[in-house]
C-alpha cells in the first residue's frame, strides 16, 4: 500500500513539475558527479563510467607568468600608431590526458591555450591596457582522438573562455561535417539521477554550465563552477559522440584560468 501511495505521489509531483518547467530546463540530461578535480592528492578525475589518466602539463604552463612589453609602452608614449605595436603572449597552458570508459582507454586529448595581451598604455586617455583586462584575447585549441576509430579525430577551438572580452564564452567541436557548439550559459538541471524511491531526485536547480549543442539540441553540459561539479549527458547520445563530449568536458575542467 505504501509503495502504491509513493508511486502516486511521484507521478503527481512529476506531472506538476512538467507543467511548470521553464524553457531553459533540460531534465532529460542525466547528472554525474565529477570527483577529484580540485583535490591535489588525486591524479585523475572520475565521472560516471569515465576516468582520466596520464594527465600531463608542460613546465611552461606551470612557471610561465608572462611579461610586460615595455617596447609597446614606449612606442605608445612616443605616439607610434597602434598597428605598429604588437601583442604579447602573456600566459599559456599546455596539457594532455587520456580518457577511459569502464577501464578501457577510449581517447587521447592534447590541448593548448594562450592569452595574448594588448600592452598599450595611454596616460592622458581612458586606458585600454591589458593590466585592466581590456583587449585581452585568449584562445584554446585541442585535438581529441578516439582510440576505437582512427578516423575520428576531432578539432576543438574556443575563445574568450577567460572572459577577457565582453563577448560570449563559447567554442566548437568539429569532425568532417559534424559540429558541436559549446557555450557558457545557465540551465535548469537535475542534481541527482532519477530514483523512484527518492522524490528529491526529481528536483532541478539553476546551474552555470558549458552546454553542448548538436543540431540545435542540447545533449550535454558540464559545470562551470569548481565546487560540486557535475557532468550531464542525454542518455540517447551516440556512444562515440558521448566519448568526444566527455573528453571536451575534461578539457574545460582541467584548463587553468589564465592571467587576465
Amino acid at each position: 500500500m505504501k509503495q502504491i501511495y509513493l508511486l502516486t505521489c511521484l507521478i503527481a509531483f512529476y506531472t506538476a513539475l512538467a507543467a511548470q518547467t521553464p524553457a531553459n530546463a533540460y531534465l532529460s540530461l542525466q547528472p554525474y558527479e565529477i570527483k577529484g578535480h580540485n583535490n591535489p592528492l588525486k591524479l585523475n578525475i572520475t565521472f560516471g563510467n569515465y576516468k582520466t589518466r596520464y594527465i600531463k602539463r608542460s613546465l611552461g604552463s606551470i612557471f610561465n607568468f608572462g611579461r610586460v612589453s615595455f617596447e609597446n609602452i614606449l612606442l605608445d608614449m612616443a605616439g607610434v600608431p597602434d598597428y605598429v605595436q604588437g601583442t604579447n603572449q602573456r600566459n599559456k597552458d599546455i596539457f594532455s590526458f587520456d580518457l577511459t570508459e569502464n577501464g578501457e582507454a577510449i581517447s587521447n586529448t592534447r590541448c593548448r591555450a594562450i592569452l595574448h595581451q594588448n600592452e598599450r598604455v595611454r596616460l592622458l586617455l581612458p586606458s585600454d591596457s591589458s593590466f585592466f583586462s581590456i583587449n585581452n584575447v585568449d584562445f584554446l585549441q585541442a585535438v581529441i582522438m578516439l582510440h576505437n576509430d582512427s578516423s575520428q579525430v576531432w578539432q576543438m577551438a574556443a575563445s574568450n573562455l577567460n572572459g577577457s572580452m565582453n563577448e560570449p564564452q563559447k567554442g566548437l567541436l568539429r569532425h568532417d561535417t559534424t559540429s558541436i557548439v559549446f557555450e557558457k550559459t545557465t540551465m535548469l538541471l537535475r542534481e541527482k539521477a532519477v530514483d523512484r524511491t527518492d522524490v528529491s531526485s526529481l528536483l532541478a536547480t539553476m546551474n552555470m554550465v558549458y552546454s553542448f549543442t548538436l543540431n540545435n539540441k542540447v545533449i550535454a553540459a558540464v559545470s562551470y563552477k569548481d565546487t560540486e561539479k557535475r557532468f550531464w549527458l542525454h542518455e540517447k547520445t551516440d556512444p562515440k559522440l558521448a566519448q568526444v563530449i566527455a573528453s571536451a568536458a575534461m578539457v574545460l575542467t582541467l584548463r587553468r584560468q589564465l592571467y587576465q
